[in-house]
């Protein structure tokens, strides 16, 4: 019996299987070339650089919110105050002693707040007969306050043993340490008791209250001094977001921020505004001393 040979027969109008794949051209069913994921890969990138921006903008808009609800709560803290004593608190009280241990008491008007923005059973941690730097305050200036961080620019924190913080007072254009009357020009300065009849260029002309600068190649801008001793204000003797024009120390520490474009103010009457980098020299000055005559108009 002859065998014959077995010849695959193919049904009419369907091909047969390739021995590679199922596709005439060996790939299987829904496989892309390299040529179409390359082209998937571009589109992705393209639209991920699209939505970033907008991202951003959206979480650059939130730290904004945030922060802007954060001066709000000072500033009713500070009208709290004002309505209690008849006056803003000082700066601070210092009694001029060099001694930091000593020195009765230089702490300043964030802890002298406490009691106005939640924080009583902090407050009540602070020993006011003595520094900040003594060791009985060494639990409460190391405690970091949500309320007084920008999220824009990072957590709560703490600096070595003290916490730090984002918000500084405004002395104008006067020294920050100065008792001096001649060197009164802003909200706060060392021993004020200023009221709001004292605001006369108008308390929504005169800012109380920013975010402060802090200088990358200078820890001591956000040291124990400059957060809860009587270094914690700023003024505007040079232009804000950045380094002074001269060396830091009372006569020049700048304001500053982590936003794009600017830093937020809490101005005397609660009202928080939003003051762009770009704006006048002149009249960022004047919109900090708060009896100079000027009003400035607010960009």
């Amino acid at each position: 019996m002859t065998r014959r040979a077995f010849t695959p027969v193919l049904e009419r109008g369907r091909p047969g299987r390739s021995p590679q794949g199922s596709g005439r051209d060996g790939r299987a069913p829904g496989a892309f070339t390299l040529i179409e994921l390359l082209v998937v890969i571009a589109i992705i990138a393209v639209l991920v650089g699209l939505l970033l921006p907008a991202v951003q903008k959206v979480r650059e808009a939130a730290t904004r919110t945030q922060c802007q609800n954060n001066l709000k709560q000072l500033g009713l803290a500070l009208h709290g105050y004002h309505d209690a004593r008849g006056h803003f608190p000082p700066a601070a009280e210092y009694d001029g002693n060099p001694d930091v241990v000593a020195a009765v008491n230089c702490i300043n008007a964030f802890g002298l707040l406490m009691p106005y923005y939640e924080q009583g059973n902090l407050h009540n941690l602070w020993d006011f007969r003595v520094n900040h730097n003594h060791p009985n305050n060494r639990a409460a200036a190391g405690t970091p306050l949500k309320l007084l961080f920008c999220p824009a620019r990072r957590a709560p924190k703490v600096n070595g043993a003290y916490a730090a913080g984002d918000y500084a007072l405004s002395a104008g254009t006067g020294l920050i340490t100065s008792t001096s009357p001649a060197e009164l020009k802003g909200v706060f300065n060392a021993n004020s008791r200023v009221r709001f009849a004292d605001i006369t260029d108008g308390s929504s002309n005169t800012f109380a209250v920013g975010e402060k600068y802090v200088d990358p190649a200078d820890a001591n801008t956000d040291g124990p001094g400059y957060r809860w001793g009587f270094h914690a204000s700023r003024n505007t003797t040079s232009p804000m977001n950045g380094p002074p024009l001269s060396p830091w120390g009372n006569p020049d520490c700048t304001f500053g921020s982590a936003h794009q474009a600017g830093s937020h103010f809490l101005f005397a009457d609660g009202g928080v505004r939003f003051l762009p980098r770009s704006i006048n020299l002149q009249a960022f000055q004047w919109l900090g001393d708060r009896a100079d005559g000027q009003v400035a108009v607010i960009p």
